[in-house]
């Protein structure tokens, strides 16, 4: 049998500075929402038809939720990597036509990795680009976008 790989990475920008909860005697909880761009080529038209598509993601790892605070914000790129689960449960609020409970599930990102990108212009005071070790700017449709142009 051929292994197969449970993995997922996804990059997209911040919608927000991260959420921080911090229950009593625990880790501190990050919550953000990412916004991910994909798009298709209409059939009739020819034309790119771009989407967003929104994704509310939570750190339980508390490093993540503190390089998160302290280096990210709205707008920044991120990149996170890690493993895709499904949670299954009974609901309580809600019954099958036969009067069992109905079982609800839930996809779960479990995020093992995480890289913080590009913060847009003109974020924390400093005008300048972060350049990779070549001297170039990564390749993004964000470049050359004002705070004002990102679209959220």
């Amino acid at each position: 049998m051929s292994r197969i790989n449970n993995e997922f990475r996804l990059t997209g920008r911040m919608g927000s500075d991260v959420e921080v909860i911090r229950p009593d005697g625990r880790d501190p909880i990050g919550k953000v929402s990412i916004a991910v761009e994909s798009g298709y080529r209409d059939r009739t038209s020819g034309e790119y038809v771009p989407q967003t598509t929104w994704l509310d993601l939570t750190f339980y790892n508390p490093r993540h939720t503190e390089r998160l605070e302290l280096h990210a914000g709205r707008g920044c790129e991120i990149t996170v990597m890690g493993v895709i689960g499904k949670d299954v449960f009974d609901s309580k609020t809600r019954t099958n036509p036969d009067g069992s409970a109905a079982k609800d599930s839930r996809v779960t990102f479990n995020v093992s990795s995480l890289m913080l990108g590009r913060k847009p212009k003109g974020q924390d005071g400093d005008n300048h680009d972060s350049r990779s070790a070549g001297g170039q700017a990564p390749a993004s449709g964000f470049d050359d976008m004002d705070d004002g142009d990102i679209p959220f």
